[in-house]
């Protein structure tokens, strides 16, 4: 899945300025870890994006709702 794809998931799930903002947030933090530990950068910027993506609509399904679609919705995009 690329940023990209993990970003138009993000605002499908989500409605409200700040919780986009802390993804985006996140994201950044993930991609300098991923970049200080030599590993794949936009797989952690993705993961950072959609950590909390089910969180907004379906807190009682948080995490486990973008855990169990991950997959679906790459192949999807």
């Amino acid at each position: 899945m690329t940023t990209l794809e993990a970003q138009e998931i993000l605002y499908e799930l989500t409605e409200t300025e700040s919780l986009r903002k802390h993804a985006h947030t996140v994201s950044v933090v993930m991609k300098a870890l991923a970049r200080k530990f030599g590993e794949n950068e936009e797989q952690f910027v993705v993961t950072g994006l959609l950590h909390d993506a089910d969180y907004e609509k379906h807190p009682e399904e948080h995490p486990n709702l973008i855990v169990k679609n991950w997959k679906k919705w790459a192949s999807l995009k």
